[in-house]
């Protein structure tokens, strides 16, 4: 999907290392189970779904936004990458 595409166009800007796990859950036969799983650890019901260090960010929205106010880089510094 485009909103997909945009955050790891976004991700791959800050050359991250490690780089982010990326799991395309639609090409998975559990995608499903996947999605209802992530729903309840994250309350966040849509793809992309970003989790750092355990803690759920959102989706691409909410992740352009955080870059937008400068936080998006120093939390990747704050999880050592």
């Amino acid at each position: 999907c485009r909103f997909s595409r945009k955050t790891k166009k976004l991700l791959e800007s800050y050359n991250l290392s490690p780089p982010p796990k990326i799991i395309e859950v639609d090409l998975r036969d559990d995608w499903d189970f996947i999605k209802l799983i992530l729903t309840r650890l994250t309350e966040h019901s849509t793809f992309p779904n970003i989790i750092l260090n355990g803690e759920g960010l959102g989706g691409n929205d909410e992740l352009h936004t955080l870059r937008a106010q400068g936080k998006l880089k120093k939390m990747f510094e704050n999880a050592g990458m």
